[in-house]
């Protein structure tokens, strides 16, 4: 399997919750860079290891999240490297808001195994979805930003 192959892998695995599909396809010793800002993201750098990702970052989307899934609208191989495009939706559980948020990632695969991979996502809308009661979070109607491709301008 080359690179690409790979990658479609990750996003196979995830529609099925296949954790370990997901594992297979990932090095022992994989950088997992969440965006800046993500809940789920190492303040300290990335999640290193496994076992660090699939704690922090997979069990916790298959558990806080109903529905989440990463439609993919491109897949771009550059090699080593596979970019994605597309975007998460889901609703997170506690609250039950929805998200429809755009999201690029890029992966790097080295001997037939993730290396890196490195986040790209509007983390506006998961605080806003993960917050219990934070009016301060306000984010725009999904099928307003997907008809326009941003905010309505504001009549004020």
């Amino acid at each position: 399997m080359g690179p690409l192959e790979i990658v479609q892998g990750v996003y196979a695995s995830h529609v099925r919750r296949d954790t370990g599909g997901l594992v297979e396809l990932l090095a022992h010793d994989i950088a997992w860079w969440q965006a800046r800002n993500h809940p789920y993201a190492n303040p300290a750098g990335p999640w290193i290891g496994v076992p660090d990702v699939v704690a922090r970052v997979v069990d916790p989307i298959n558990n806080d999240w109903h529905g989440f899934i990463t439609r993919v609208d491109a897949i771009l191989d550059a090699g080593a490297h596979v970019v994605v495009h597309g975007e998460y939706t889901g609703t997170f559980k506690a609250t039950g808001r929805d998200i429809a948020a755009p999201v690029c990632a890029v992966y790097t695969v080295h001997a037939g195994r993730i290396t890196e991979f490195r986040q790209f996502v509007d983390t506006g809308q998961i605080r806003w979805a993960m917050a219990a009661d934070d009016s301060s979070l306000v984010v725009p109607d999904p099928d307003q930003l997907r008809s326009t491709g941003g905010p309505a301008p504001s009549d004020g």
